[in-house]
Formats: structure tokens, C-alpha cells, sequence
């Protein structure tokens, strides 16, 4: 009889352990689907993500490879490219909306600054997640109500603006590394914990960035005015998403 209920419970504890890992396998899979799919509704453009994955015990999260294309009209493949974003969050808070979230560190960011007779990937980018978040929700989205987040501090580690001027005589491609940046309370500007929306988030690191690589040095003056105009309408369309930065 002992025996008999060793086994059991045995078994019982290898179902669990299944049962657990797949459960842990599909909350990755969602989260991967949901940031893709919420990413390319807000922005307008195509996000993809490499790997999402929810340490076993909660704490922290990884999104791995994460892209978001160009507007149309312009050639490079994608506005922004992140090789890993670490995230600390637990399993509940997941399930919040707002989701709360004390810190996320982005690693090597890549923004490309493309300019196509004399407009900017990125301002058009901009234009097209301000046109989402006032749209009225359709009937496929009412389903998945829009993620808000709500940010304390977010790192920014080795970043690099990739300018493409598109003047003649120019140099087409000009990098800038940026050194780490910090945000704080994205989507609780004034304590009113309303959170930002995904594009929101993606504008204001973008802007950020974007800003840091305009006072570069050398920068040719009409690259750096064509920025600075790019740069103060990104400001308006986003101001108030966070409280400063340094």
C-alpha cells in the first residue's frame, strides 16, 4: 500500500511538472503574440520580437530581437531594433492595466534616421502612433483592449542613431553611439498612473535618442536642423508621457 502511494504521488508530481512547463511555454508564446501584435496596431508598422522569456518563478523578463519597421515611403528596414530588454516583473502584475513595472534596461538599441525629400521616418512614425491612439477602438481590437504601461525607470545601454541624411554630397550613412540614457515614470506623469501605450513608450526612447544624437559633434548643420525640427515635433506629440530624464 505504501508503495501503491508513493507512485501516486510520484506521478501526480511529474503531471504537475508538465503540466507546469507547458503552462510556463504558452505564457512566453503570449507575450511574444501580444507584443507583436499590440506593437504593429499602435505604430502602424510591422513589430516583430525574437523570444519573450518569463523567468520560472517570475522577477523578470526577457524580450529578445525586438523590431519595428519603416512607414512606408522610406527604405530602411526598420526605425528601431533592440537586441534584449530586461524587464522586472512577476507573474500578477501581468495581468494588470496598467502593468506596473519597476525597471526595464534596453541593450544596444539601434534607431535609424532616415530622411526622404525632407521628411523623417521617424516623424512619420510619430504622426502614425498619434493617429492610433485617437482612433475610436474597432470591433477586432475591443476584444484586447490597447496594453498601458506604467514605467518607473528605464535604461538605455549602448545606443547607436543611424542618420541616412539623403542629401547629395553627403555622407548616407553617419552613426552616433549615445551614451546610457535614463527615463523615469513613463505613464505617471503627475502621479496619475494612467500609463502609455506601447507606441507611446517606443516614441518616447526613439525621441530620447534621437535628441543625445542631434548635439553629436561634427554633425553636418543641415543634418542637425532637419533632427531638430524631427526632435520638437516628437516632443509635442509625446509630452507629459514621463515625468525627466537624464
Amino acid at each position: 500500500m505504501k508503495k501503491f502511494i508513493k507512485r501516486a504521488i510520484l506521478v501526480l508530481l511529474v503531471l504537475l511538472l508538465i503540466a507546469g512547463v507547458i503552462i510556463y511555454l504558452n505564457i512566453n508564446r503570449i507575450i511574444k503574440t501580444e507584443v507583436q501584435t499590440q506593437g504593429s496596431s499602435a505604430l502602424g508598422v510591422e513589430t516583430t520580437l525574437g523570444d519573450a522569456d518569463l523567468s520560472l518563478f517570475g522577477g523578470s523578463l526577457s524580450l529578445d530581437q525586438l523590431q519595428v519597421g519603416s512607414p512606408k515611403g522610406f527604405a530602411a528596414a526598420y526605425v528601431m531594433r533592440l537586441e534584449k530588454a530586461s524587464v522586472a516583473i512577476h507573474y500578477g502584475q501581468l495581468m494588470d492595466n496598467p502593468i506596473h513595472i519597476s525597471s526595464v534596461t534596453l541593450d544596444h538599441p539601434t534607431i535609424v534616421v532616415e530622411q526622404v525629400s525632407g521628411q523623417l521616418n521617424v516623424k512619420a512614425l510619430g504622426d502614425q502612433a498619434s493617429s492610433s491612439s485617437n482612433a475610436p477602438p474597432s470591433a477586432e481590437s475591443s476584444s484586447s483592449p490597447p496594453m498601458k504601461l506604467i514605467i518607473d525607470t528605464l535604461e538605455i545601454d549602448s545606443a547607436v542613431v543611424v542618420l541616412h541624411p539623403g542629401i547629395a554630397g553627403m555622407k548616407q550613412e553617419i552613426r552616433i553611439p549615445i551614451p546610457s540614457m535614463t527615463l523615469h515614470n513613463i505613464g505617471n506623469a503627475g502621479g496619475k498612473q494612467e500609463g502609455a501605450g506601447i507606441q507611446d513608450v517606443i516614441m518616447a526612447v526613439i525621441n530620447g535618442l534621437v535628441a543625445q544624437a542631434q548635439n553629436a559633434k561634427d554633425l553636418p548643420g543641415s543634418v542637425g536642423k532637419a533632427l531638430g525640427s524631427g526632435v520638437n515635433s516628437l516632443s509635442n506629440d509625446i509630452k507629459n508621457l514621463f515625468g525627466h530624464h537624464n
